[in-house]
């Protein structure tokens, strides 16, 4: 296994050149023609960048993360791994974009139901394009390196995805609820005016939270250089730091959790319940089957949300769990939903699937 250490090279007490190598036996220094340093060792050498002095790296570190923990070994089957990532972003792609072109193009999809739901797609693609770009980069380059602001505002996407699919899921159940419970008062309730609340309260207490979660980063001074995720995340960051005390920065991502998940499976729970207590009490089975089939995708993905979420946790309390299996572990919460939740809400819901015959019959037909 390869270990990861920093080295310091001083010349003439004035230069200092620092790098990251996986070298810790005995090293030989030279300079060449170039005025560049070499550390040569028994195994191989790694070229060092020259310094002039530690504030200068010290800013340069401030500035970026030299490695991020990508995968390993993969120079055997890096086209393959390649080839696969890519189809399956580019499928992900392909699915949400038709989900929300077609909510916004065909009038059989203009109802408030199907506004929130636009919401979904948008998220899944801010999840999934977080995290495969830099993945297909880093497979390629096998270089794993990244600015740090480009580490930070990746890890808030990251964060903003997951915080969405809770805020999001929640704001459906409304509508359903209100749709299913109160059928005769629903359209004086879901006014385009309570519609743009809801959706900017589910976007804006997600924007809020996690903004807030990243604020607190500002009182924190990076030292380190070394990610230790495929990814960058809010954990991972917090480790780069000096050695303060991050109490606050973990005690804040624990209770904004715990209010996101109280908040979002509270609202469902309640919503659900209800609509299970109206299809039990009707008698007409056309009304219980149409209410049921409008919450079965929305409690699918809730679900699957939680299922892979509390996977992921229970997967870095396996020691034994190979290192790429993993981080692959790790990316599953922002690769599944993205992919499954178009064939979900495509084959489950009625509308979205006769809007896309409809469309793909005109483009058949126009040809």
């Amino acid at each position: 296994m390869d270990s990861l250490t920093t080295s310091k090279v001083e010349q003439n007490g004035l230069q200092t050149a620092y790098c990251i190598t996986t070298f810790t036996t005995k090293r030989s220094i030279e300079r060449n023609e170039s005025g560049a340093i070499s550390i040569t060792s028994g195994v191989g050498y790694v070229n060092c960048r020259e310094m002039f002095s530690t504030d200068a790296v010290s800013q340069e570190h401030r500035g970026r993360v030299e490695a991020v923990k990508g995968f390993r070994h993969l120079k055997v089957k890096q086209k393959l791994v390649f080839i696969i990532v890519l189809l399956l972003y580019l499928f992900s792609l392909f699915c949400n974009l038709t989900i929300m072109l077609l909510i916004i193009t065909q009038q059989l999809l203009h109802k408030p139901m199907f506004y929130i739901l636009f919401s979904l797609p948008l998220n899944d693609l801010i999840g999934i394009s977080s995290i495969l770009p830099r993945v297909l980069a880093d497979i390629v380059t096998q270089t794993h390196s990244v600015y740090y602001p480009t580490c930070v505002f990746q890890a808030f996407l990251c964060h903003m995805y997951g915080g969405g699919v809770l805020f999001i899921l929640a704001a459906m159940s409304i509508d359903r609820y209100l749709a299913i419970c109160k059928p005769l008062q629903y359209p004086s309730i879901m006014t385009p005016f309570t519609l743009c609340v809801i959706i900017s309260v589910a976007w804006g207490l997600d924007l809020a939270l996690i903004l807030s979660l990243f604020a607190l980063h500002s009182r924190v001074t990076k030292c380190k250089a070394y990610i230790q995720n495929v990814y960058c995340d809010n954990p991972s960051i917090l480790l780069l730091s000096c050695g303060e005390d991050l109490t606050v920065n973990y005690i804040y991502g624990l209770a904004i959790t715990a209010v996101m998940q109280i908040i979002c499976v509270g609202i469902q729970l309640f919503s659900y319940i209800k609509i299970i207590i109206i299809c039990v009490s009707n008698r007409q089975s056309d009304t219980r089957s149409k209410a049921v089939n409008t919450c079965v995708a929305q409690l699918v993905t809730f679900f699957l949300f939680e299922f892979i979420g509390t996977f992921v946790i229970l997967s870095y309390r396996f020691e034994n769990l190979p290192p790429n299996a993993q981080k692959l572990c790790g990316m599953m919460i922002y690769l599944i939903l993205p992919i499954v939740n178009p064939i979900i809400y495509g084959m489950k819901t009625k509308d979205i699937l006769t809007a896309f015959m409809v469309v793909l019959k005109k483009k058949i037909t126009f040809k």
